[in-house]
């Protein structure tokens, strides 16, 4: 796989140092909760892992598409049984300040991409940032325009989503995952929705996240080795009869 450097932001990046402390940023303990997805029951229990800094988890299950795994990591949704921690709070015990406040550290990209119809890429991009953040505008749009080119597109989106293209529509999710400086990144099925030519910038883009300190859930909906190799995940999840079944993946110094 070519190695294509992820651009210097002027916005700020995760530093490792800044959570050395922290010994973990999110932490299933023992949860269950069972989704309906058009009168489908898909039940879940005895999910148990914990991403520290810098670690990747790879699920893999044929559920991707429907499973609640990010809304339950991103406190939308609350567990029947068991508890969900990100960056030392119990999403079950905030208040909606707060929890508003802490969604301010993950960057998310949608399965089905979830952006905003009367605004413009760029708009659905900035948001997040400029509701969460103090940074100017104009050095998020410099961010904006730098990741637009390294992801592929010609330079800052200002088209409408209307009159986007799907592909399009999903680079604009995937910028707006990555900007700023999320402390988890959850991707839901990125290559499913985006493609193989998206694969080495994604890749090295969140190598770069893991090393300055991030944590990443990555949801596929079928397993690939190639793309297992690439990513090198801490663990990886399988689900089987309705557990999850997380193995620790040994680490691998080849290229």
């Amino acid at each position: 796989m070519k190695y294509i450097e992820p651009p210097r932001l002027r916005s700020g990046t995760t530093t490792f140092s800044k959570w050395i402390d922290i010994p973990y940023i999110l932490r299933f303990q023992r949860v269950a909760f069972t989704h309906t997805n058009r009168n489908e029951r898909i039940p879940l229990r005895d999910i148990d892992f914990t991403l520290a800094p810098g670690d990747l988890l790879l699920v893999q299950s044929t559920h991707a598409n429907k499973l609640p795994l990010a809304d339950l990591a991103s406190g939308f949704l609350s567990p029947l049984r068991g508890s969900i921690e990100f960056l030392g709070k119990n999403w079950a015990e905030l208040p909606p300040k707060s929890i508003s406040r802490l969604r301010g550290h993950i960057g998310r990209f949608f399965d089905g991409y979830s952006l905003l119809h009367d605004r413009t890429l760029l708009d659905n991009i900035l948001l997040p940032a400029l509701y969460h953040t103090k940074r100017r505008r104009q050095d998020l749009e410099d961010d904006v325009a730098k990741l637009a080119l390294y992801f592929g597109l010609p330079g800052i989106p200002m088209i409408t989503v209307t009159n986007a293209t799907p592909h399009d529509l999903g680079l604009a999710s995937l910028i707006r995952a990555v900007l700023g400086s999320p402390q988890l990144v959850i991707l839901e099925r990125p290559l499913e929705q985006l493609g193989e030519e998206i694969f080495a910038p994604l890749v090295n883009m969140i190598a770069s996240m893991r090393v300055k300190g991030a944590a990443i859930l990555w949801m596929t909906s079928h397993y690939n080795e190639h793309v297992v190799h690439a990513i090198r995940p801490t663990m990886t999840a399988t689900e089987e009869s309705s557990q999850f079944l997380i193995e620790l993946q040994t680490p691998n110094t080849s290229s």
